[in-house]
């Protein structure tokens, strides 16, 4: 009896431990659900990619890109901030550019580089340069780098050869998102290095600077070529603005013709009651 007892007893416990062991996996499965989403849209962007599965070094490198974009909202639209641009020429040629700004005073093209907080990058006239990373009571580990002043004029090349525009509408700038830089760079005339914090008053500085050189129909032209996609999209949003809008004239337009008639037939109504209302004031007379 005992025993029978006992079984019960642990039959009763494992009814109730299962169910409870089972919600919890399905609540840690929903948990991690839920972070690698937030995780996808956190790198989804209007106008480029949605990462799924980067690598630590991508993933840095997409964290430096959008803080910079964040700062560069201050400045301009959306709609004329084109990231991860992808273009090749017939040569074969091949070039990602991290973010593209479009305004009426020339293309900004901006190189992102987000270091770890202890790298200091030495940026020369050199095609390569140094990066150095500090760990705490060990010796700093060297490292050589493409510089990324070079890297985004070889980008503003192919750019200017792919759009067939003049490296003059083109504007080089280097943003560090994270790390520091240290320069030594003996020619400024033609790019600009800056933290990612202050590029808002370095775009502002260079379109006060520089006269229009585009117009409308050339931003146009220029994003539809750089990203069709997202050209794609602003025509579909504006066309069905546009309908939105000829809907809502049409529907006043019914309401105007709708309240002329109702003006109309009250009017008429009055009159009516007017001439009954003589016609009997005569006839009592």
């Amino acid at each position: 009896m005992y025993k029978i007892i006992k079984a019960m007893i642990t039959l009763l416990a494992l009814s109730i431990i299962i169910p409870i062991k089972l919600l919890g996996l399905i609540i840690k499965a929903i948990t991690r659900a839920i972070k690698q989403a937030e995780k996808n849209a956190k790198y989804s962007y209007r106008g480029c990619a949605t990462y799924t599965t980067t690598t630590d070094k991508e993933e840095k490198g997409l964290q430096g890109e959008y803080k910079t974009i964040d700062y560069i909202r201050y400045v301009t639209d959306d709609d004329n901030i084109l990231h991860d641009v992808n273009i090749s020429d017939a040569q074969g040629h091949t070039a990602q550019i991290d973010i593209v700004v479009l305004d009426y005073t020339g293309i900004y093209v901006v190189e992102v580089k987000n270091f770890a907080n202890n790298a200091k990058v030495y940026l020369t006239n050199s095609k390569d340069v140094k990066l150095y990373y500090k760990i705490k009571y060990q010796p700093s580990q060297e490292e050589a780098m493409y510089n990324p002043v070079w890297q985004n004029r070889t980008h503003i090349n192919h750019l200017s050869s792919y759009l067939n525009l003049s490296t003059s509408y083109f504007v080089n700038i280097v943003s560090i998102a994270g790390g520091e830089y240290i320069d030594y760079i003996s020619d400024h005339s033609n790019v600009t290095v800056t933290y990612a914090y202050n590029i808002v008053n370095v775009l502002q500085s260079e379109m006060n600077r520089r006269r229009n050189v585009l117009n409308e129909t050339d931003i146009i032209s220029i994003r539809r070529a750089l990203k069709p996609e997202m050209q794609a999209e602003i025509e579909h949003k504006a066309e069905l603005q546009r309908q939105r809008e000829i809907e809502q004239e049409e529907r006043q337009a019914k309401a105007a013709a709708i309240k002329q008639k109702i003006s109309a037939y009250i009017k008429k109504q009055a009159t009516a009651i007017k001439n009954m209302f003589n016609n009997d004031h005569e006839k009592s007379d």
